[in-house]
This record gives structure tokens, sequence and C-alpha cells, in this order.
């Protein structure tokens, strides 16, 4: 090959705008701008969200802590059962059952309490 047959072409381009009228520095401004309040925003539905949340365990523990405390009282209603099983008339499995029911049922009551303490500490 010789080095007339092959043709070489070797330009470069380069187009450079000295005066832009601010337009650079203006959309750069724009864009730091709507950044700024998006994340403001964003910022803001993650504080929304923990506050919800937390209203949210706050009002589950409310609502275990009343079911407890019926559970509790219904318990606490029900002498006759416990006198029938005192006096012999169910078997001593149904005693204990009973007994156990009770004290699940005061556990219950005391977990709830616990949580919704627990839960007004932490909110504040």
């Amino acid at each position: 090959m010789s080095l007339s047959s092959l043709d070489l072409i070797v330009g470069r381009s380069c187009e450079l705008s000295i005066f832009t009228g601010g337009k650079k520095g203006a959309t750069l401004r724009e864009r730091t701008s709507t950044s700024a309040a998006r994340r403001t925003w964003l910022d803001r539905c993650r504080v929304e969200l923990r506050v919800q949340t937390a209203y949210n365990k706050l009002e589950r523990t409310k609502q275990m802590n009343c079911v407890s405390d019926e559970l509790v009282s219904l318990e606490r209603k029900a002498p006759h059962d416990r006198r029938a099983v005192a006096h012999g008339s169910a078997c001593a499995r149904n005693r204990w059952k009973t007994v156990a029911q009770e004290l699940e049922a005061k556990a219950g009551a005391l977990q709830a309490q616990l949580r919704f303490s627990a839960g007004r500490c932490r909110t504040r």
C-alpha cells in the first residue's frame, strides 16, 4: 500500500459558547431548587410515616389492653363456674384449665399495659 492510495482526513470540530446569557446557571439553580424541594417533601413524608406507625402501634396496644381487661372481667364474673369446679362437679382437669385461663387473661392484661406504657414513653 502506498500513501497515495490512502485518504487520511483528520479534523476536529469544537464549539464553545462564550456567552450563554446565564442560561446554564439558571438551569442549575432551578434544578437545585427542585431537588431541595423534593428532599424536603421526602423528609416530611418519612416523618409522617413514623408518626403514623407509632400512632397505629399505640392504638393496637390500647385495643389489646381493652380486650385483656374485658377478658379479666369476664373471668371475674363467672364465679359460679369456679364454685362448681371447687365443689367437685367438674373434674380436676377443668379446674386447672379454668385457673390457667384466668392467669393467661391477667398476664395478657399486664403485657398490654406494659406495651401501652412503653409506647407512651417512646412517643414523647
